[in-house]
């Protein structure tokens, strides 16, 4: 069958039973569903078969078709990604498509096999089930070697293979960002550093793309590998705290609730976001900001030590006196060189209280309102206190105060983590900022404010994009800008406009030198993040375009960008990120645990050529 593949004059890959085949869209082939019957025959004479092989076939959104043909050993596979115009030629009866994107997904895997991107990057639809080929074993179809057991690599874990269908399988991949779906060949769910070891070997040995889960946080979505292998931190969760030494060893697929309730029960804490179901290992690894890191740095700043799977399934003991290069680029370089597989961090104690002061008002007096705020932001402001601003509109629901509801507005003031009464000195900085529509001064728990913004950001619940900025200073035109949401018609509807939000540095973060790690922009004044969330995937469009109006019209005033906060700007956001410098140095390192950039679903840092 290979030698008469090969006469035909078309690409063989990898010694696997299986051949491409473009047909043309649904409107040329008259019989719809199926391609002309004078086409399968003209294939199946080709092929030396005694009679027209079975086949089916599917039509994806762009119309193209898509067919599977099976007789017996042989599988024949139409493929419309693939690229080169070497389709059958004119008399087959098939015509050629070009239309992009992946094939449909109107294939369903079998309960025993799934197909998976191969070396070769071509992409293979099984057509026998897993056990039928391999006497019971489930297997995963590839180019290069047919077939390939994944029974062998549960036998290897102590955690789980998931495949589609799977239980499990569809928690694994379903990510905070609701306009993410994505389906993995393979999702392992790893209980320790072994079977991220053996995870990272497996996929490279197959060929197959490697997705870092924790919190699933990313706008992009991009710890799930389409066709590729999902390595599910959720089973590395644990969190053990020595209260006495002020430390915390928190495993790499932890959350922030993990940590910040384990660290509570002792009155202590270490800085780790404002939404507590993110996770802890891509918030730290990208730097960490979070309402303690005025008073003590960044995440990354108080992690002593990391315990690491590289790339070549190493499992490295990282700190300062132990591979300090990469000690240096863990602390803000992102998921770039390995699996965190567990994190040590620095304690601190802060009590459990906190104290937030939110005065909203009307568009029409926000600007010199907010010109007072940004004002304060270069006195003495307490470490404790994190300047905050927002604008945008209030929902319409019972728990927005009747004069706010479905209003926009803009809202400036400070979260204070600590004794609430010692807070209360903020109070008249803020009263003296305007005439508010509404005030909120409300003393409330760590582990509640913590908690406070989980609902609107519940993974799955909505489909969502931001824009982000660093900025050193903030300008008049700056707020000006900050206050238009993006929209330069001052009488335009603002209701599906993105929000925006500012929050301060300062404080321990600038404190810090910036040669003490791959973070960068410690003289940011604010973060600015533009942000929108909705459900219905026609609005898609209009929201994005939207965020990204809001972006680019504080852009001007932009110093940088925090990675974490990165979308689809590629490596030119990766180059706003880090100084030219750093990003050398970080493309150095990058050539030395990682340089086949196996981990390269991130805001990736390329080795080093």
């Amino acid at each position: 069958m290979r030698e008469r593949l090969l006469e035909l004059g078309h690409r063989f890959d990898g010694g696997a039973s299986h051949y491409r085949l473009w047909c043309a869209p649904r409107s040329s082939l008259k019989l719809a569903p199926n391609p002309r019957p004078r086409a399968i025959a003209a294939l199946a004479s080709r092929l030396g078969a005694d009679s027209a092989p079975r086949f089916t076939a599917t039509y994806d959104q762009h119309d193209a078709c898509t067919v599977v043909l099976v007789r017996d050993a042989l599988k024949v596979y139409a493929d419309r990604n693939h690229s080169d115009n070497d389709g059958w030629p004119a008399e087959s009866g098939c015509g050629h498509s070009r239309f992009g994107g992946r094939v449909s997904d109107k294939f369903k895997n079998s309960a025993e096999s799934v197909w998976m991107k191969s070396r070769t990057t071509r992409r293979l639809w099984p057509t026998r089930s897993g056990a039928e080929m391999n006497g019971g074993d489930r297997v995963q179809m590839i180019s290069s070697t047919g077939r390939l057991d994944v029974s062998q690599l549960q036998r290897r874990l102590d955690g789980r293979v998931m495949l589609p269908g799977d239980d499990g399988y569809d928690s694994a991949r379903t990510v905070w960002n609701a306009m993410v779906d994505r389906r993995p060949a393979v999702a392992v769910r790893c209980t320790s550093s072994a079977d991220v070891a053996v995870a990272v070997d497996f996929a490279r040995r197959s060929g197959l793309e490697i997705g870092v889960r924790c919190g699933g946080h990313s706008i992009l979505g991009i710890c799930v590998p389409d066709d590729g292998l999902l390595i599910d931190l959720s089973g590395l969760h644990a969190v053990r705290v020595d209260p006495d030494a002020r430390r915390a060893w928190v495993q790499g697929g932890a959350l922030l609730g993990d940590l910040d309730r384990a660290a509570q029960e002792v009155g202590l804490a270490t800085t780790a976001g404002n939404v507590s179901h993110t996770g802890v290992g891509g918030l730290t690894l990208g730097g960490g900001m979070g309402w303690l890191a005025r008073r003590f740095g960044l995440a990354c700043d108080n992690v002593v030590s990391y315990e690491i799977v590289t790339a070549d399934g190493d499992t490295l003991q990282v700190n300062e006196a132990q591979h300090e290069d990469l000690f240096w680029g863990l602390r803000g370089g992102g998921g770039n060189f390995g699996v965190v597989t567990e994190f040590e961090f620095r304690l601190h104690e802060i009590g459990a209280g906190a104290l937030l002061i939110d005065y909203a008002f009307d568009l029409a007096d926000a600007p010199s309102a907010m010109r007072r705020w940004r004002d304060l932001l270069g006195e003495d402001i307490p470490p404790q206190a994190t300047p905050i601003a927002w604008v945008g509109t209030m929902a319409d629901s019972p728990d927005v105060q009747p004069q706010l509801r479905n209003r926009t507005v803009a809202s400036l003031g400070f979260v204070w983590v600590g004794d609430p009464n010692e807070g209360r000195q903020l109070v008249p900085l803020v009263t003296g900022l305007g005439a508010p529509l509404a005030e909120r001064v409300e003393e409330l728990s760590y582990l509640s404010l913590q908690t406070m913004d989980d609902e609107w950001h519940r993974p799955g619940a909505r489909r969502r994009y931001f824009k982000g900025h660093y900025l050193s200073e903030l300008s008049d035109a700056a707020v000006d800008a900050f206050l238009s949401q993006g929209e330069p018609d001052a009488d335009a509807d603002r209701v599906r406009l993105p929000n925006g939000s500012l929050q301060g540095y300062g404080g321990a973060i600038a404190a810090t030198s910036d040669d003490d790690s791959a973070f960068s922009h410690r003289n940011t004044l604010v973060e600015f993040v533009a942000a929108t969330g909705w459900t219905d995937p026609a609005e898609d469009d209009e929201r994005v375009e939207a965020a990204r109006r809001f972006g680019a019209a504080v852009e001007p005033f932009a110093s940088g960008v925090y990675v974490n906060v990165l979308a689809d700007e590629g490596e030119t956001g990766v180059r706003r990120a880090y100084p030219a410098g750093k990003l050398a140095r970080l493309a150095t390192l990058k050539r030395r645990y990682d340089p086949d950039n196996v981990f390269h679903l991130n805001q990736n840092i390329r080795p080093e050529r």
